[in-house]
């Protein structure tokens, strides 16, 4: 069997919320986050406003001498952007993903104290497998589900439910690393 290849950057590398907190021993084979991420659709309405923004402040730079208004305009437009860009590196739900070769990671929460989830690719049966309804998914372990809120006459429950790597671009080359990493683990 050929050796696992890795798709990102050692350890030395990582930035958070990955830095300092994933084993040395453990070798880094892919990061990443969801296709549509937060960037990809919540900056994109401030972009475009900007660089129409800009392209109207142009305009009236070679017709008009009055440019406070488009000025204030493109202003307005890049003080949102930068105000999306900053929101998205606090978002409380955001999720990235880390693939080692001993075990699957969730970071969720904001880039610089996210809550680190540790999954085993050993311990589940189902770890690499595609989700059936998402093809850009993958999962890699179970968790325990929370207890909802008891009740007097009511025992909590604690499901397994799966966890997964959602919406990601490279669903299917990470489910065939993990698929490798379990063979030759079982070896």
């Amino acid at each position: 069997m050929s050796p696992i290849p890795r798709i990102t950057t050692p350890h030395s590398r990582l930035h958070a919320p990955w830095s300092g907190r994933i084993p040395t021993d453990e070798a880094v084979l892919w990061q990443g986050m969801r296709m549509g991420s937060v960037l990809h659709n919540t900056a994109r309405g401030p972009a475009v406003l900007l660089a129409i923004a800009v392209l109207w402040t142009a305009f009236f730079a070679t017709t008009q001498r009055d440019l406070e208004v488009p000025v204030v305009f493109s202003a307005l437009a890049l003080v949102w952007l930068i105000g999306q860009i900053i929101a998205i590196r606090r978002n409380p739900h955001a999720e990235r993903y880390l693939l080692t070769d001993r075990a699957a990671y969730i970071a969720t929460g904001p880039a610089t104290n996210a809550k680190l989830s540790r999954f085993s690719l050993f311990v589940d049966d189902d770890a690499g497998r595609l989700d059936d309804n998402d093809p850009h998914s993958v999962q890699i372990g179970t968790r325990q589900r929370r207890p909802q809120s008891m009740r007097m006459d009511d025992m909590p429950v604690h499901d397994a439910v799966p966890a997964y790597f959602h919406d990601i671009a490279d669903a299917e080359k990470v489910s065939d690393l993990i698929r490798q990493i379990r063979a030759g683990h079982s070896q």
